[in-house]
């Protein structure tokens, strides 16, 4: 049996609570996306149809993501290496920082729907693509591949 000192419990004790209270701002400071596909290409705007599930993908400050979008893996889920991004119907900024999201739909109806956005929250790429801000809590729905994720750095 391994006999320890009050001392030396303490200090463990307080080694940990630092630990545990320098990992928290790092965790708040992440941009968490949670976001649902449909597994085929006929499902309606904002409806994930199929058994895919909710998908999250959570970035650092700075780090972007660029996701699969060939239909030949629109019935796999994200493993943690591999994100897929076909048919994206609902997505969901469910971290504490604002995160962009890069969309291609056949035409701009698809990707916003018919809702009105707030000036800079939605950048034209080409006639058929974008980049999508969304704030912390913002949810939306689309008809569009999820082409890739992008936590700003500031």
């Amino acid at each position: 049996m391994l006999r320890r000192s009050p001392r030396s419990l303490a200090a463990l004790g307080a080694s940990i609570l630092a630990l545990a209270a320098a990992a928290a701002p790092a965790a708040a400071q992440s941009c968490t996306l949670q976001y649902q596909r449909a597994d085929n290409m006929w499902a309606a705007f904002g409806r994930p149809d199929g058994n895919l599930g909710t998908e999250t993908i959570t970035l650092q400050p700075g780090q972007t993501k660029v996701f699969v979008t060939d239909w030949k893996y629109e019935k796999k889920v994200n493993d943690g290496s591999n994100y897929y991004g076909s048919h994206l119907r609902v997505m969901t900024n469910a971290g504490q920082r604002r995160v962009r999201v890069l969309l291609r739909g056949s035409a701009l109806s698809d990707i916003l729907g018919s809702g009105t956005l707030a000036a800079g929250l939605f950048n034209k790429t080409s006639s058929t693509s974008g980049w999508l801000a969304l704030d912390p809590g913002v949810r939306r729905e689309t008809k569009a591949d999820l082409v890739e994720v992008s936590c700003p750095a500031s």
